[in-house]
């Protein structure tokens, strides 16, 4: 994979195609943060902290993650609440989404 590549997602947020603007390796993305708030990452791909960072960007802005992903982690107790109205509240949209590598596809 390389610069300027169109991607697709595989398995984590929306299936659309994208162009790869960035590479960095997984200890520099994830900084001082928790590795356990990465868990839709650490549930499909074990060893992602070990491989490259890739940043895609989309000519229109999507949302990082589906509805259906958020719902799997919210907590019990918030899916009382307007789960579709706390979802667009905290997930925004953006034109640049980081990926770990294994879950990107290069498009011909």
């Amino acid at each position: 994979m390389k610069l300027g590549d169109t991607v697709i997602s595989k398995q984590t947020g929306y299936p659309a195609s994208g162009v790869v603007i960035g590479l960095v390796v997984a200890p520099l993305y994830i900084g001082q943060k928790d590795v356990s708030l990465f868990y839709k990452w650490n549930d499909i791909y074990p060893d992602w902290t070990s491989k490259p960072i890739v940043y895609v960007w989309f000519k229109e802005p999507i949302r990082t993650m589906t509805f259906e992903e958020y719902m799997e982690h919210l907590p019990e107790e918030m899916k009382q609440y307007d789960a579709k109205t706390l979802y667009e509240m905290n997930v925004v949209k953006t034109s640049t989404v980081a990926y770990p590598i294994d879950d990107l596809e290069v498009l011909e």
